[in-house]
């Protein structure tokens, strides 16, 4: 039995990256900024906001967007991205 694959020749996004992470994290981290943790508790409740406040539209133009995301870091053989440029 023949198996056909076509190898890829790097994952289609950073490899300590989730795939799914790539449009969240920004949200999040705007989410989070200026906020100032005193427990583990207070992280809890600020993430728990943050994924309840998100809409359905939210997570489906999230995974709308991934191939545009992935092709884009393949493009860029890897590199993490800011909003004008690659990270190497």
């Amino acid at each position: 039995m023949k198996i056909d694959w076509t190898i890829l020749p790097h994952p289609p996004y950073p490899p300590d990256l989730a795939p799914s992470g790539h449009n969240l994290l920004s949200h999040l981290q705007h989410h989070l900024d200026g906020k100032d943790f005193q427990t583990r508790d207070d992280i809890k409740s600020a993430l728990k906001q943050f994924f309840k406040g998100q809409s359905p539209a939210f997570w489906s133009k999230a995974i709308h967007d991934l191939p545009k995301c992935w092709q884009k870091t393949v493009d860029a053989n890897g590199a993490y991205f800011t909003r004008f440029r690659a990270v190497v």
